[in-house]
């Protein structure tokens, strides 16, 4: 398997029982191993490939990738991307990761150390959320000196996971009955779902720019330059795919799929506003689901909820803003399972900043201005 560009700079070497356990930086724009590693593992996600790092450069955000292998074989790692802040200050996000394929505590204890390595070397300050499913490296974090979160907003807390290992009729009695009319509702007016092309993302982009008005955020991709530069890095990997409704020759509505592994993931949409009254997004989304089952995706997710609380598909509190409220009730309206995603952390090295952070940051966060400042930041 071919390493574009590789570049591998070895950090150390561990004694693992019969075996040496080698921790690796590893530089270079687009590592196809560690992609591969991570669309095999059960807990890789986007947000850790090199593509992802590649699509964020143009934004500013540079990769730090560390690589576990064991003879020979990776085994887990993390990536960081970062910027630098106000001048001085180096500011990392770890999403999604570390991703570690095993349980052995001797593994997970030694990239914790080597992150934490990583950090008090390179970074101010790195903010974390662990992979989705893996319930093993909160505490352990926790533990090590990591910090609860607290930047409202930055980190998404629930998603809503599609099983596709089923046939359609399955799939669709696994909708809600009035999911299920409105589908049938959109497929009567006459609205079509068909794949876009590369052509079309500045429809794409101009529909969730004003979708994102609406809902009083700022879009994200926040240009149409960083949806053209995110085509251009997973198009030749064909892990990015755009979906398109019409009516009456108008595009009203669209969805930016994101893949990796046997995983699907509806990425972003954007909607007009308009023609609401046949449901055009309920059948958007299930020819989706329909499409990435036959492409043999084993599971797909919906995009995540911010600040949410979930306990199962019958139980759904504290949905937030209307907005949000809005988007939770759509979603699972088509089924699944709602995963509580993993907490965010932060691990600051310097004590002086730590005692900042846990005394005056809680104060300043009460201010609506000096949380926009820092959502900006991040």
């Amino acid at each position: 398997m071919s390493l574009t560009g590789k570049k591998v700079i070895k950090i150390q070497e561990i004694k693992f029982r019969n075996n040496i356990l080698n921790i690796k930086k590893s530089t270079y724009a687009i590592d196809d191993e560690w992609d591969s590693f991570l669309a095999r593992s059960s807990y890789g996600q986007l947000e850790q490939t090199s593509l992802w790092a590649e699509a964020k450069k143009p934004s500013g955000w540079r990769p730090y990738r560390i690589v576990v292998r064991r003879d020979e074989e990776i085994i887990g790692g993390f990536q960081i991307i970062w910027q630098q802040k106000a001048g001085i200050l180096r500011l990392g996000l770890l999403m999604k990761g570390p991703v570690i394929e095993t349980d052995d505590s001797v593994v997970l204890n030694a990239v914790i150390d080597c992150l934490k390595m990583v950090v008090k070397k390179t970074f101010t300050a790195l903010l974390v959320q662990t992979p989705d499913k893996d319930t093993r490296l909160t505490s352990r974090l926790l533990s090590s000196g990591f910090l609860p979160n607290r930047l409202s907003g930055i980190i998404k807390s629930a998603n809503v996971v599609i099983n596709l290992c089923q046939d359609e009729e399955h799939l669709l009695k696994s909708l809600k009955r009035q999911k299920r009319q409105n589908i049938r509702i959109a497929r009567e007016a006459g609205i079509t779902v068909r794949q876009g092309e590369h052509r079309e993302l500045p429809i794409f982009f101009e529909l969730m720019r004003t979708t994102c008005l609406r809902r009083g955020v700022a879009p994200n991709p926040p240009t149409e330059e960083s949806c053209e530069i995110l085509w251009k890095v997973f198009s030749p990997k064909n892990q990015i795919k755009l979906f398109l409704t019409e009516f009456q020759a108008e595009i009203i509505s669209a969805v930016l799929v994101l893949t990796l592994g046997h995983h699907a993931s509806l990425w972003k949409f954007g909607w007009s506003g308009k023609f609401g009254q046949y449901r055009p997004n309920d059948l958007l989304f299930w020819e989706i689901l329909n499409w990435a089952r036959a492409q043999g995706y084993l599971t797909a997710d919906l995009g995540p909820f911010g600040s949410f609380a979930a306990d199962g598909l019958t139980a759904v509190t504290d949905l937030g803003s209307p907005e949000e409220s809005s988007d939770v009730r759509f979603k699972t309206g088509f089924g699944g399972e709602i995963i509580k995603l993993q907490p965010g952390l932060l691990y600051i090295p310097n004590v002086i900043y730590r005692l900042l952070y846990n005394t005056l940051f809680p104060r300043l966060l009460s201010y609506p201005a000096f949380q926009k400042y820092i959502s900006r930041m991040l």
